[in-house]
């Protein structure tokens, strides 16, 4: 699919859609890295401009990173310390997200990353911390008892992003 701002919301009670304001960044491939924070916004982190499916390969990864209020019913603009696809979003339990991984730059000539990222929403600041062992794209990550994140799947590989 073609990058889209729109967003809809879906209403259990009345079991019913309805539009949502458009998201600030246009995006596509976001769909694993969406978090719902611990106040009850909805945070979603990267993804790739996508202008066209003619012209998939110039698809660049994003540096966006947009948070949706359900309660005011809008959307708030932050942004990564670097452009990310096919990377995880996990939500700490101090309430702090942290971006593993993933890759920057266009889809035909992707480059895996092992950057990670938090981000602190009571402030809403990004911080880098220390690079992971290996680049992964594609993976999955658990945030397991202790409050670590386990990440499983693929490393040094931008595959994973061709196969979806």
């Amino acid at each position: 699919a073609v990058s889209t701002t729109a967003a809809q919301r879906f209403n259990p009670a009345s079991n019913s859609w309805t539009s949502a304001p458009n998201m600030p960044a246009g995006r596509a491939y976001h769909h694993d890295n969406q978090v719902t924070l611990a106040d009850g916004r909805l945070m979603l982190t990267g993804g790739v401009l996508l202008p066209s499916l003619l012209n998939a390969a110039n698809a660049a990864s994003i540096v966006a990173a947009d948070i949706y209020d359900p309660v005011a019913n809008s959307w708030s603009a932050t942004t990564m310390s670097r452009a990310r696809t096919g990377h995880s979003a996990s939500l700490l339990p101090n309430g702090n997200v942290v971006v593993c991984g993933g890759s920057e730059g266009l889809l035909s000539a992707a480059v895996a990353l092992d950057a990670v990222a938090v981000f602190d929403p009571t402030n809403g600041t990004w911080t880098d911390t220390a690079p992971m062992t290996v680049a992964r794209v594609g993976h999955t990550a658990v945030v397991v008892p202790d409050g670590s994140v386990v990440l499983l799947g693929p490393d040094t590989s931008t595959e994973a992003l061709h196969m979806n």
